[in-house]
């Protein structure tokens, strides 16, 4: 096992603002219209870097992950597919190779 992914996960989804703690063995979530975005620990968990870029698509601000290479341990293309679906998702995505931080920022359609 990485990491307590119940705990870190709730740290991760707290930093980027979520309403999240954990109750014995649940991980309870408020829900909210949107999260602020922030830095989001790993803790070099793929699995947590996943959970990551998939709650950047409700940050309303730029997300960074902490060992986005971690990954590549179930996942090898994980970012580079990621990258694919922005026209889809109207996410931008960019992945900064030489600093390992991964960020997203949300975009508005053009059509808005």
């Amino acid at each position: 096992k990485e990491s307590d992914r119940l705990g870190g996960t709730a740290r991760l989804l707290r930093a980027l603002g979520a309403d999240a703690r954990v109750d014995g063995d649940s991980l309870i979530i408020r829900g909210r219209p949107e999260l602020s975005g922030g830095m989001a620990e790993t803790e070099s968990d793929h699995r947590m870097a996943m959970a990551a870029a998939v709650a950047a698509c409700a940050c309303r601000g730029a997300v960074t992950v902490s060992a986005p290479g971690c990954v590549s341990k179930s996942y090898l293309g994980f970012w580079d597919d990621l990258s694919s679906l922005e026209a889809d998702t109207l996410m931008a995505f960019t992945v900064n190779v030489c600093a390992l931080k991964y960020s997203a920022s949300r975009m508005r359609s053009p059509s808005a």
